[in-house]
Formats: structure tokens, C-alpha cells, sequence
């Protein structure tokens, strides 16, 4: 494949991930919901920390600013969720590193998190 053809299909696909994105987020939106959590998929069926889905991280600030554009009056961020014991979902990627031991690191996962609220 040629340069050109390269940067059309990354673009493609980085439209695509937009529009899944942006068609569940408007759906929950519909059903009352405040926010839309996107589960980044994994390169991997390993659902552990050290995997990553390569192609999202690469472009990560692409796909924030393409959904910045089609949201921009909401709170937009990249993050990683983790469950608790207490089974609530947190914020671990700003969690205090003394707590983090509460949160149970094998269902923690990359999130796109948009909040309209």
C-alpha cells in the first residue's frame, strides 16, 4: 500500500471509532443517562493492565478531538476505570496510590468517558 492509501484507511478508521462512539453516546443520552462510557477494546483477549489496544493509544488524541468537536460542551477524557470491592467503578488513573489496593486490578480497563451533565 501506497503512503496515501495508509493515511486514508487510519483516517477511516479512526472515523469509524468516532461514530460507534458518538451513536451509543447520543443513545444513552435518549435513555436519560449523564455520561457514556466507551470500553476501549484490547489487542488481546487478555483482559490484564499490560494489554493495550495500539492502534486506539497511537491515535488516542485524534479520536478525543474528533469527539471534542461533536460534543463541545461536555467533560470528554481518556481513563482507566477499575471496580472496587465494594463493586463501584473508579477513576483509577487518579486514584492515591495508598487506596488503589481497594480496587480490584484485574477489571480495570481503558475508558473514553464522555459526561454531559
Amino acid at each position: 500500500m501506497n503512503e496515501q492509501a495508509l493515511e486514508e484507511s487510519r483516517l477511516n478508521k479512526i472515523d469509524n471509532i468516532v461514530s460507534r462512539i458518538y451513536s451509543k453516546a447520543i443513545s444513552a443520552a435518549k435513555q436519560g443517562l449523564k455520561s457514556y462510557r466507551y470500553q476501549v477494546p484490547l489487542d488481546s483477549p487478555s483482559n490484564s493492565l499490560s494489554s493495550s489496544n495500539t492502534f486506539h493509544v497511537k491515535y488516542m488524541n485524534e479520536i478525543l478531538a474528533s469527539l471534542r468537536r461533536l460534543f463541545p460542551d461536555s467533560r470528554i477524557v481518556h481513563t482507566l476505570l477499575g471496580m472496587g470491592r465494594d463493586g463501584r467503578i473508579y477513576d483509577i488513573a487518579t486514584m492515591d496510590d495508598r487506596i488503589l489496593d481497594l480496587v480490584i486490578n484485574a477489571f480495570a480497563n481503558s475508558y473514553i468517558v464522555i459526561d454531559w451533565s
